[in-house]
């Protein structure tokens, strides 16, 4: 026998007891409890292992270049992060960033400004985006296949927009650009206030930083994820 919908979803919510052992945990127990210190603890025992094995592992420049490439894939992380816990998935995310630099390319190749360049390669992953949203939220249609379908047509529309060519050819923003990609904090010099062992982090990854925190803040201050939540739980078992 199936319980019903209401019993179903207060089955699937925390119990205040279990709310109350946490609250009740000390800062230590809180610590190893968390999934995110061992986590932690085992990157920093293979960063040391790697450092044993190769010396330039473990230098400030190394940690740059590291930190400079996964944060574009940890920024398309965080959207991905909600879409996870609503239960959905997309597929299509590295299609889409394709095509968003390639619509910013070939606008900076055709000599508009950078800041335009830039606003209509946002405005393509919003569409992207969008497109997806009505289909799964408003059709009904699952994410999987909605998501598959965005990740050919975003592709085929990079490819088909770029000439299936490489665009390194910015236009007279190309300084503008390069300066933006290229930034880094700190800044390794005589005047500056940081030693040369501490790395010089990418406009990424402060950008990263920037939007970890400010998704940590909705998730932890807001009750706009629990209500996204609910109604997810609610629209899968109707489905069910």
């Amino acid at each position: 026998m199936q319980p019903s919908q209401p019993e179903a979803i207060q089955e699937s919510h925390a119990s205040i007891a279990d709310v109350v052992g946490i609250m009740e945990q000390t800062a230590l127990q809180k610590l190893r409890s968390s999934q995110a210190f061992w986590v932690s603890v085992a990157l920093f025992l293979l960063v040391a292992f790697m450092t044993m094995l190769e010396p330039s592992f473990g230098t400030a420049e190394n940690a740059t270049n590291i930190t400079r490439n996964f944060a574009l894939i940890a920024i398309m992380g965080l959207g991905m992060t909600v879409v996870l816990i609503t239960g959905g998935i997309d597929l299509s995310v590295g299609s889409v960033m394709g095509l968003v630099a390639i619509v910013a390319g070939l606008l900076l190749t055709w000599h508009y400004p950078w800041y335009v360049a830039f606003a209509s390669g946002l405005l393509a992953g919003v569409a992207c985006g969008s497109f997806n949203g009505f289909f799964v939220a408003y059709i009904g249609m699952p994410s999987f296949v909605v998501t598959l379908g965005m990740l050919s047509i975003a592709r085929s529309l990079a490819v088909v927009l770029s000439g299936n060519q490489m665009l390194y050819q910015f236009g007279p923003d190309a300084p503008i650009v390069k300066a933006i990609g290229q930034a880094k904090w700190p800044v390794h010099s005589l005047e500056g206030w940081a030693p040369n062992w501490i790395p010089q982090f990418s406009s990424h990854f402060w950008v990263m930083v920037i939007m970890a925190l400010a998704l940590g803040w909705v998730f932890i201050f807001t009750a706009w994820t629990p209500a996204i939540c609910s109604r997810s739980a609610v629209t899968r078992m109707r489905h069910a």
